[in-house]
């Protein structure tokens, strides 16, 4: 799509003078383009309630050249939640964590913005009020809408931005899916805060300027928070459809108050205070849901907003998703582009703005879950998870970068092994490739033992730039070390292999391990051979001074009592990887002993188990696999919420009906990592990125895993 210098500005028409058409105007005017909007509304008599100007949608503001605290943004300090009764639920402060996102979290008056927004857009656009559409023609070459007193306006783009009950969405989307009840309606007014300073039960909640409030019962919330300068209060009472009377589902419906008031009389006394403070004329409107359209895009016409994916007021997203619509547009049509170029670039827009819309809209439907869902305690972390939505996106995100620290290429899997027959070849230069592209760059091997150990270098010198390899024995083996024929040489062969290794420049050898104890399976070996061997191989350690790999399982407080002495003389520490414990022994690990811990799909098996990775401190994690086994359960319902923009993984076929260039089903391959970092993401309410860029920085500073 290249762009001729020559061609002229677009012009462009755009239904509906909303936060979404206004924004739509002034990025696509700053781009030279020629703009006018059609608005069915007079702006006689705005209305509306505060709404929510997160990072992301500050951040593309600022782009415009729109600073919040112009038209009375209120920065947000605190987000405090209780239940009905008042007691304190959840505090977040934003203080810490308003670095990571580079820009501002405003409250603001919708009237205020939406006032300045027009202001700003009629500077370059032109703008009819009071207009009645009587057609659209999307299918010309230059789409068109004729008005009821006979005008006809003609461009190169039309942009419908009119809102839930689009007109263009009619035209555009064929047979679109009509928006539906979403069961509940929300009550909505505002209270000077001056005035609850005044009120004995409201006063604490005013104390502090910038908190959002929220009291949430079984099936009704109210949410409270400052704007206009921390002058007036937002209220925003959420209720069953069924007992908020006559609710509609436009602005301007004027709600029952005494179905308010009975609906929050078991509350708290500050909210009861609240609602009985409502003016007997505030608003009331019925909010509704749509499935996902079809398509947004028909040739020459687009949908953007409302118009395009309705959103409840559940996590202040609506406005910002509009706004990033709008300036994804003008982005993708930027002076000069041709007319003829116009479709391509809009179904581009499509493809960008789908997958982050449809992941926002999931995360706004959860936030809305009521506390008597059956579904609220698989869904909690995710709740708590909201930020990371507009926390990534107010960042310049880099490539996510994965380094798989447990990898066992020497099982029977990967070498096309099942219950001792082989059923098909080694195929792991196919994983190797496969977990490439799906961002594994790195894969650090799991030695069990000395046999294993030459297998492992074997396929290290063939792929040096991925691989690097481990030298230890695994407590299952810790009995080959004492075999007879092999007690004293068996020590000495890893010291030897070790200590060759090492002279190498830019050794593979990356770590010492896999060591430790594991009392699940003592058949393998007892608990005093298992304690000779790792106490042995500590001794080994100190030589090598090489970071650590360790085991534990069923053992941990043996394990740190063997261990605790010699990590004085082991300064790189070490990694204790697939860690399965309880919150209590991870932060024995991490915080007595100052070892790190990786997690793997094994780790997210049961609620204590995602309790504990929730706990684990980011500067002490890392991800892996510990392939082929320990996979991700993605039909698990404790974590399948977090797994559900996860990418499609290629074909899957049973290891009998192997085909090269398939996965085998049932086998964990390194490609799973995403998943990995998404559920790990989800349980600790930060964005994916965090977790892969944290996991990724800790090891390679502990490994080096061959990164220059």
């Amino acid at each position: 799509m290249t762009i001729s210098q020559e061609s002229r500005p677009l012009q462009v028409l755009i239904v509906g003078a909303g936060i979404a058409g206004l924004t739509a105007a002034i990025a696509l005017g700053q781009q030279g383009h020629q703009v006018v909007i059609i608005e069915k509304s007079k702006f006689a008599r705005e209305t509306g309630a505060a709404i929510h100007v997160p990072p992301n949608c500050t951040a593309l503001l600022n782009w415009l050249g729109i600073d919040p605290k112009e038209f009375g943004g209120t920065l947000l300090e605190q987000i405090h939640r209780y239940d009905h009764f008042g007691n304190l639920k959840y505090l977040k402060d934003f203080a810490e964590i308003r670095q990571k996102w580079q820009a501002e979290w405003y409250l603001v008056h919708r009237v205020d913005l939406h006032n300045y927004l027009k202001q700003r857009a009629i500077q370059t656009a032109t703008l009819h009020m009071g207009c009645k559409i009587v057609n659209i023609d999307v299918d010309s070459p230059r789409p068109s809408v004729t008005l009821d007193n006979g005008e006809r306006h003609e461009a190169d783009l039309l942009l419908g931005a009119d809102g839930l009950r689009s007109v263009v969405r009619e035209v555009i989307g064929q047979t679109p899916p009509p928006p539906f009840p979403a069961g509940k309606s929300c009550f909505r007014w505002l209270l000077p805060t001056d005035k609850l300073r005044h009120l004995p039960a409201t006063q604490e909640i005013v104390r502090d300027p910038g908190v959002f409030i929220e009291w949430a019962g079984d099936d009704r919330r109210l949410v409270a928070y400052p704007c206009s300068d921390n002058t007036m209060f937002n209220l925003c009472a959420f209720l069953p459809t069924a007992e908020a009377g006559d609710a509609a589902e436009g602005w301007q419906a004027v709600g029952n108050k005494n179905a308010l008031v009975t609906g929050f009389s078991g509350f708290s006394p500050e909210v009861r205070e609240l609602v009985h403070a409502a003016d007997e004329n505030l608003k009331v409107w019925e909010l509704f849901d749509m499935k996902s359209l079809p398509s947004w895009v028909r040739g020459f016409s687009a949908l953007l907003g409302d118009a395009a994916h309705p959103f409840q007021p559940y996590m202040g997203q609506g406005g910002a998703m509009a706004i990033e619509d709008a300036v994804s547009l003008a982005v993708l049509l930027p002076a000069g582009t041709p007319v003829h170029e116009i479709p391509a670039r809009l179904a581009l827009y499509e493809k960008a703005r789908r997958s982050r819309v449809d992941l926002v809209l999931e995360y706004t439907r959860i936030n809305g879950v009521d506390e008597n869902d059956t579904t609220v305690k698989r869904i909690t972390a995710i709740k708590q998870g909201q930020t990371a939505i507009f926390a990534t996106m107010a960042t310049h995100t880099k490539p996510l970068r994965y380094a798989d620290v447990a990898v066992t290429y020497t099982a029977d899997q990967f070498q096309g092994i099942y219950r001792g027959k082989q059923y098909h070849p080694c195929d792991f230069g196919e994983v190797i490739q496969r977990a490439k592209a799906y961002n594994c760059e790195k894969m650090m091997l799991t030695t069990m033992n000395l046999e294993g150990f030459h297998r492992n270098l074997e396929l290290v010198r063939q792929h040096p730039e991925t691989c690097t390899l481990t030298l230890g024995v695994h407590p299952y083996h810790a009995g080959e070390i004492y075999a007879s024929a092999n007690e004293p040489s068996y020590l000495s062969q890893i010291r030897e292999l070790g200590q060759s290794l090492l002279r190498e420049e830019n050794s593979p050898l990356v770590a010492f391990g896999e060591i430790g104890l594991d009392y699940e399976y003592l058949d393998r070996a007892d608990k005093e051979t298992q304690a000779r061997a790792f106490k042995d191989q500590l001794d080994l350690a100190v030589e090598f001074q090489l970071p650590l790999f360790l085991h534990v399982r069923e053992s941990c407080a043996d394990f740190i009592d063997i261990i605790r002495p010699y990590l004085p003389r082991l300064p790189k520490g070490g990694l204790v990887h697939s860690f399965t414990g309880s919150v209590r022994e991870m932060q024995q690990i991490t915080d007595e002993l100052g070892l790190n811990v990786s997690v793997n799909g094994v780790c997210f098996r049961t609620e204590e188990q995602l309790e504990m990775v929730k706990a684990i401190p980011l500067e002490k994690l890392h991800l892996e696999t510990d392939a082929p086994w320990c996979e991700v359960l993605s039909g698990d319902e404790k974590i399948a919420p977090f797994l559900e923009k996860a990418r499609e993984m290629p074909p899957v076929r049973k290891h009998n009906k192997f085909i090269s260039g398939q996965m085998v089903k049932n086998r964990n391959e390194s490609c799973f990592m995403e998943r990995v970092a998404m559920v790990v993401a989800g349980v600790k309410g930060i964005s994916v990125q965090e977790v892969a860029d944290a996991a990724w920085e800790n090891s390679v500073r502990m490994f080096g895993l061959g990164v220059r």
